[in-house]
């Protein structure tokens, strides 16, 4: 029971306090208030239908908190004034334009999933094996996605350290990565291969991570197709290793340190 243990109890304090805070500072208005409102009384009902097997509203419950969370992270939400940094600057030589916000409304949906549906405790048990997952999956990475984009022209060699770098590797950690990896690995994927389990479904395992893994590139459609087809692979890669840690904290370092390798040693994010 995740809402009820002590994880859950622990973070939904930081959560209250960040949304008080958020609001009376105006960085949400009363609108948002309402979508932090739903989703996470969805997702506290969703466990509760879920102890008690009503099949049918487990599933509305599911699609809602969902779709609530997609809109979240898509800054598709009234209410939030997140916070821009820059707007279409050229952060490393050689690079694309790039904009960066703090998304609070993403960072709201991504705490939210970790609090209700991902499992988050005895993680110093696992450090040995997130670790091992996690350079693994980051290898594969530079192996399928970064030396071909370079190949094709996508990227360019550029190590430096953009002068925004500490508050973007922050931003990347706790809100991108940490929100994509438990809405895509920790909540739609894991559902997905419980579900194809329960059907008897052949490789029920694979074909979760490439259904979620295609929603994961589809997310990402706006920086363009080979930016989807790159996040696609990349979203196999995180997914596999979330299967084969059974850690989201696995996930969520291999997206994060692939991130991070990207705007310290390529152009960010692609080249000009």
């Amino acid at each position: 029971m995740r809402w009820g243990d002590t994880t859950s109890r622990f973070w939904a304090f930081p959560l209250a306090v960040s949304v008080s805070i958020a609001f009376f500072t105006n960085l949400i208005e009363a609108s948002a208030l309402i979508a932090i409102i739903l989703v996470a009384l969805s997702a506290a009902l969703l466990e509760i239908v879920e102890l008690r097997k009503n099949v049918l509203i487990k599933y509305l419950l599911t699609i809602f908190t969902v779709v609530v969370c997609v809109l979240l992270v898509m800054h598709k939400m009234p209410g939030f004034n997140n916070l821009s940094i820059i707007q279409y600057a050229v952060i490393k030589p050689g690079s694309s334009n790039y904009s960066f916000w703090l998304n609070y409304d993403k960072a709201i949906a991504g705490l939210i999933l970790i609090i209700g549906f991902v499992d988050t405790t005895n993680i110093t048990k696992c450090i040995k094996t997130i670790f091992i997952w996690s350079a693994a999956g980051v290898l594969a990475i530079q192996l399928v996605v970064f030396l071909p984009s370079y190949t094709l022209g996508y990227l360019s060699l550029s190590i430096s350290l953009p002068e925004i770098i500490v508050i973007w590797l922050v931003s990347n950690l706790f809100i991108t990565s940490v929100t994509e990896e438990a809405l895509f690995r920790g909540f739609i994927q894991f559902r997905l291969q419980s579900l194809f389990e329960a059907k008897r479904l052949p490789y029920a395992p694979i074909v979760a991570v490439l259904i979620t893994a295609s929603l994961f590139g589809v997310a990402h459609l706006g920086g363009g197709l080979f930016l989807v087809i790159a996040s696609t692979v990349a979203g196999i890669i995180y997914g596999a290793v979330y299967i084969l840690s059974r850690r989201i904290e696995t996930s969520i370092a291999t997206h994060f340190l692939t991130n991070a390798i990207h705007i310290v040693c390529w152009t960010y994010p692609m080249a000009a």
